[in-house]
């Protein structure tokens, strides 16, 4: 039987996990425990390496396994989550009894046990249909060669129909399908492209085509849209990329407060120097994601 001990470990790697991913653009596992390593190492001064985090996930959370982990981790790991430490997380957290419901047919069994959430299992037996029946339930959704493919078989296994009408019924379909094929076949005369104006054709005259700009390039603040091609000295010329003209470098970092900050600002920290952006995304200059903004790091260098 699951201890509870286990399942208060299993419970704290789990929500490390869901935060660390909603707090990044990553996508894959990997890349959500590398962030997580460097938001740990940087704003909290926790030294976990990403693979050891995930040797946690994989076994307590994957596999439904024990593993040993130092109180300090824990404690620190609750941190993270914004608690005091792994007693207070437990404390505030408690494991409680979750109901297993499976139902076949309608009648019900129910298993405690304890785990992340309730779960409801139904099982129902699909009813047996006859292949007539099947028809006329689905003739909606079948295609005119699927009907006379379904008829074929009917006729040949049980004779419900009579083969001189149904012969006829695809002499008459053939006529119609040959007749539509004729008239597809027929060729626009040039008298029918006679005296039709340019304006209806709507034939663009090469003179009203203007040149749009589809590259953009970042000024140090905002990404400004530019023509292909052109050369802009001491920057990269990029792709337009709308989602990226979000991106917007605050240049007045000593207004931000949690209140107009938390969940709306996310920022960079490289050589002990932070920025700070309006939109997630990569860094302008050094490609590294930028990660959510903290109370800690809105403290230590928002007011700076």
């Amino acid at each position: 039987m699951m201890s509870e001990f286990f399942l208060q470990k299993r419970e704290l790697v789990f929500q490390v996990y869901e935060k660390a991913k909603k707090s990044t653009t990553e996508s894959s596992f990997s890349g959500i425990s590398k962030n997580l390593e460097l938001v740990l190492l940087e704003d909290f001064g926790i030294p976990l390496s990403y693979k050891t985090f995930e040797t946690y996930y994989k076994i307590l959370v994957e596999n439904n396994e024990d593993y040993k982990i130092k109180t300090t981790i824990l404690n620190d790991l609750s941190t993270y989550l914004g608690y005091a430490d792994f007693k207070d997380f437990t404390g505030q957290n408690p494991i409680k009894n979750s109901k297993i419901k499976i139902s076949i047919d309608g009648k019900e069994s129910v298993k405690e046990t304890k785990s992340f959430s309730d779960i409801i299992i139904n099982i129902t037996n699909s009813p047996v249909f006859t292949l007539p029946e099947f028809i006329t339930k689905h003739s909606n959704s079948f295609g005119l060669i699927g009907i006379f493919l379904v008829s074929g078989f009917i006729l040949k296994k049980g004779d419900f129909f009579s083969v001189e009408k149904e012969e006829k019924r695809i002499q008459e379909i053939d006529s119609v399908i040959v007749q539509k094929n004729n008239l597809s076949k027929l060729e626009p005369t040039p008298a029918q492209f006679v005296n039709v104006p340019k304006q209806i054709l709507a034939i663009p005259e090469e003179k009203n085509l203007e040149r749009k700009k589809e590259c953009m390039y970042w000024n140090g603040e905002i990404y400004v849209e530019v023509f292909c091609g052109e050369k802009i000295e001491g920057t990269e010329v990029l792709g337009l990329n709308e989602e990226a003209k979000l991106l917007r470098k605050i240049t007045r970092p000593d207004t931000l407060t949690e209140e107009n900050s938390l969940g709306k600002v996310w920022y960079d920290k490289s050589n002990n120097h932070v920025e700070f952006f309006t939109h997630y995304g990569k860094h302008p200059k050094n490609g590294k994601t930028l990660k959510e903004v903290t109370s800690h790091i809105l403290e230590k260098y928002a007011k700076k």
